[in-house]
Parts: C-alpha cells; sequence; structure tokens
C-alpha cells in the first residue's frame, strides 16, 4: 500500500525536525485525496493527530463528539445539509458556542473542551464538526455500566465506550458524511496491507497510511500494536475492535512518545500544547466513581466478614467496592453490658472506588487476622448474601493463578491456535504477565461458552476482577480479549 509518513528525529540541542518521506507508490490506481475525519476532543493528542495528518496533505475535518453532559440537543443542519446531526462551526458562530439549551445560562461539561478543539481548528485552516452521540453513549455504554455494577461486578466503560461508539457509532456516521476514514489521538499502531500481498515493515505502517485514496483489490487485514510510549500504549483499550473497524481507522500518534508529542503541539504552536491531560470516566470526567453511581445503580447496606467468616462491619452496597481496593473499618466503643469483640456490634465502613480513607483496620489481639494495624482489602462479594469479605494484603484469597474469561474477541477474526504462550495485562498499564491460555471444554463440549479461555499465568495474579478484562499480546501485537468471570 502506498503512500507517505512524517518522520522526526532528536537533535543533540533538542530541537525536532520535521521531514516528509515520500515516493513510496505503489502500482494501485489512484482515485484522490483521502478525507479523514478526525476526533477532537480538546486535548494535546488529537490535536497532534490533526496536525500530522493536515501537514501530511490530507482532505481533513475535525469533528467534536458530544458523548455526555448538560445538552443532548440535535444539532441543526446548514443549508443543504442531509444530516440533522451535522452542523460546521466557526469560531464567530455565535449559536454555537456549546452552551446547554436545556439550562440557561449554564455550560456542560464538555464546553471548554469544545472551546479548545475550536482554537485547534481555526489555528490549523480545517473545518470543525460537532456531532450529537448522547443517546448511543447512554444506550450501549452507561446503562451497561449501571447495570454491571448493580450486578457486582467492576466493568470497563472505555472499552465498551471504544467498541460500540467511538469506533461505532462514530465511524459509522463518518462513513455516511463521505469520510474514508477516522482517525484519533490513541497511542497504538497499526499494520495493514493486502491479503496476499507483502506485508509492509511496521515502521511504514505503523505511522500514517497512505496519503492519497488507493484502490484496493484484496481484502485488508490490520494488526494492532503496541504503540512507541509502552507507559502511554493504549491497546488494552482497543482490543475489542475488528478488522472492519481497524481497517478504517488511523492512529497518527501511535509512533511518538508523550513527550514527542507535547513537542509536535509546542513545533505547530498548537492552543492545546500546555493543557493538563485528563483523566476519568470516559466522557464524563473526573468524578468518584462512588458519587457517579449513586442513584443510578441497587445498592443496599450488607456484611463485612473475614475470610475465616468473622463479622467485621457494615458496607454501604456492593456496586461501591471493587477487588483488592483497601477499605477502612473504624471500631466504636465496646457495646453497654461488658460485650467483647465486634459481633453485633454497630460498626460502619467507609469505602470510596478511587477516592478512599486511609484508615486502617485496628483488630483486638485475639483476632486471627492481626495483632497489630494491618491495612484491608476487598477480596471478594457475594451477592447473594449481599456480603464483602475482606483480608489482608498478603492474604492468598486475593490471588489467583488461573482465571476464566468469556466473550473473547480476536482482532484478526478468528482464535489462534491453542494452546499459546503468550503474555497478558489485566489492567492499563500492568506489566505483561506470562501466560499459557486455551481453550475451555468440559465433557467434551464448550464450558461457559465458545468464546470462553482459561488463562494460567506463571506468577499468581493480585486483586482479578470479575467485569475487567485480560487482554493478550504476542511480539508487541494485541491479539484480543475477554471479560473476567
Amino acid at each position: 500500500m502506498g503512500g507517505f509518513f512524517i518522520c522526526l528525529r532528536q537533535l543533540t540541542d533538542g530541537e525536532l525536525i520535521f521531514g516528509l518521506k515520500c515516493n513510496i507508490m505503489s502500482d494501485m490506481a489512484v482515485k484522490r485525496k483521502e478525507k479523514i475525519l478526525v476526533a477532537m476532543s480538546g486535548g494535546v493528542d488529537s490535536s497532534v493527530a490533526v496536525a500530522l495528518l493536515v501537514k501530511a496533505g490530507y482532505d481533513v475535518t475535525g469533528a467534536f463528539m458530544v458523548n455526555y453532559g448538560a445538552s443532548s440537543e440535535r444539532l441543526r443542519p446548514t443549508s443543504g445539509a442531509s444530516s440533522p446531526q451535522l452542523r460546521p462551526t466557526s469560531l464567530v458562530d455565535s449559536e454555537f458556542t456549546g452552551r446547554s439549551s436545556d439550562v440557561v445560562g449554564t455550560e456542560p461539561c464538555w464546553h471548554g473542551d469544545y472551546q479548545d478543539a475550536l482554537r485547534v481548528a481555526a489555528k490549523l485552516k480545517i473545518p470543525l464538526l460537532r456531532l450529537d452521540f448522547v443517546k448511543e453513549y447512554q444506550k450501549m455504554v452507561l446503562d451497561y455500566t449501571f447495570k454491571s455494577y448493580s450486578a457486582g461486578r467492576t466493568p470497563n466503560p472505555d472499552i465498551l465506550c471504544n467498541k460500540f461508539v467511538k469506533f461505532g457509532a462514530w465511524l459509522e456516521k463518518a462513513e455516511q458524511l463521505g469520510f474514508d476514514k477516522l482517525a484519533t489521538g490513541h497511542y497504538a499502531k497499526l499494520a495493514c496491507h493486502c491479503e496476499g500481498a507483502k506485508q509492509p515493515k511496521q515502521s511504514l505502517a505503523a505511522v500514517i497510511p497512505a496519503k492519497a485514496g488507493i484502490q484496493s483489490h484484496g481484502k485488508v487485514a490490520c494488526k494492532l500494536l503496541q504503540s512507541a510510549d509502552t507507559n502511554k500504549d493504549q491497546t488494552y483499550f482497543l482490543h475489542q475492535l475488528n478488522q472492519k473497524q481497524l481497517s478504517k481507522t488511523l492512529f497518527p500518534i501511535g509512533n511518538y512518545t508523550k513527550h514527542q508529542v507535547r513537542a509536535l503541539a509546542k513545533k505547530f504552536n498548537l492552543p492545546t500544547a500546555d493543557k493538563a491531560e485528563s483523566m476519568g470516566i470516559c466522557f464524563v470526567g473526573e468524578m468518584p466513581m462512588r458519587e457517579f453511581l449513586k442513584g443510578k445503580v441497587k445498592a443496599k447496606p450488607g456484611k463485612i466478614i473475614s475470610t475465616s467468616g468473622e463479622l467485621l462491619g457494615e458496607h454501604d452496597g456492593l456496586p461501591f467496592y471493587t477487588i483488592g481496593e483497601r477499605v477502612a473499618v473504624r471500631f466504636p466503643p465496646p457495646a453497654r453490658g461488658g460485650g467483647e469483640g465486634v459481633v453485633g456490634s454497630s460498626l460502619s465502613l467507609r469505602a470510596k472506588r478511587s477516592n478512599l480513607s486511609s484508615l486502617s483496620f485496628r483488630a483486638k489481639p485475639r483476632n486471627p487476622l492481626s495483632s497489630d494495624t494491618q491495612p484491608l482489602f476487598v477480596i471478594g462479594k457475594n451477592l447473594k448474601n449481599n456480603t464483602i469479605i475482606v483480608g489482608t494484603n498478603n492474604d492468598p484469597a486475593l490471588f489467583k493463578k488461573q482465571i476464566i474469561i468469556t466473550n473473547v474477541s480476536w482482532i484478526a477474526g478468528q482464535m489462534p491456535k491453542l494452546p499459546l504462550k503468550c503474555k497478558v495485562r489485566l489492567r492499563h498499564r500492568q506489566e505483561l504477565q506470562d501466560a499459557i491460555i486455551s481453550a475451555l471444554f468440559k465433557k467434551g463440549r464448550a464450558g461457559v461458552g465458545s468464546r470462553s479461555i482459561v488463562v494460567k499465568f506463571t506468577k499468581p495474579q493480585r486483586a482479578v476482577t470479575p467485569g475487567q478484562y485480560a487482554v493478550f499480546y504476542l511480539n508487541n501485537e494485541c491479539l484480543g480479549g475477554g471479560e473476567i468471570i
């Protein structure tokens, strides 16, 4: 597949020089310049992705996606526009400032990011669309997330968002609007080739594919590869994507580190060059999970017990806790009448996921858990009895050497030959773990399901969490993954 890509080299004085490496054209017929829709979040990563594509000569249009916030209005079309959800914007469009029409005088949570995206689009002289996917995000991500928490699992909204919204609804809209591909600011690389043709080197396919539209006569096969920045690599969140989605996708910054992306942003003089990174729930932002879940999930107080079955206190509701998180138990004075111990006492536990108290469990000397002060961690949740099981950080029950995952998705579209020795990651940024994966069978037939896999680790894994995902890697390639049960 022909094309050209951006090259980057670091000089001794720290200056970044950019050049174009051209004339890598094949004998395929060039039809036209490719039209690329770039998802612009208002952050530095997507801003640089746009700048690289513009520099490379693509026909680029930006798009700011509204997925969550105070306003869910359908955007009015411009004159002659075919889509009721589409409207080009500019910095001087007073009717399109991002202010919510639902509450007069208020601004939705995405307003600031939208303004940053407008400034970047103006700097790069490209049109910017604003598209509404609030209903899709609610149905495909939020509803499932709340349902999973109510069932005692800990889902990963970012993975669902990528599969069903970013590379589902967004990609479908891009195709409807006549764009050839959708580009994002994810830290990941792609190696795509036409089946039957010689595969390109990763260094060519991983950055920016062909500038011009290429008429292909073969089926495109894509590999999802880890980014150059292993710390920022986002393939864990992208592992559920399929071949159709990847063949229509570009990851322009996948061959750069975060430091280099910042340098590129300053080189292009982008308004977002020094903007801080946003963290939190996909499109929701930085909000404690407990606060986000309140009023949206079924939760009632229940007992906290030790692994030996001893009653320790009361929790606020199973959805508010996840496996492996530290909890805090406070012991009140003994009940009147000289009662000792904790059984029957009115105890309370206050813990917030990602926002926990730093209190520790203070056990009486007779307690089998500890004779001194030791922190306690969630080891398990019993939905039937509405109880939380806790133990110390070195409790064997907190570690697993074998797990089962279901609803496995393979990026190649088919299962590799099993058993397979590979690397596995159970959470974003976790160091890759050695494991052997094999198909799950029971009495001659599939056990939990035909898409279920047994994962046997070389070393026991701490805090394996139902609802999260196990993702498989082999030689820098992300193979796919599935949900932990």
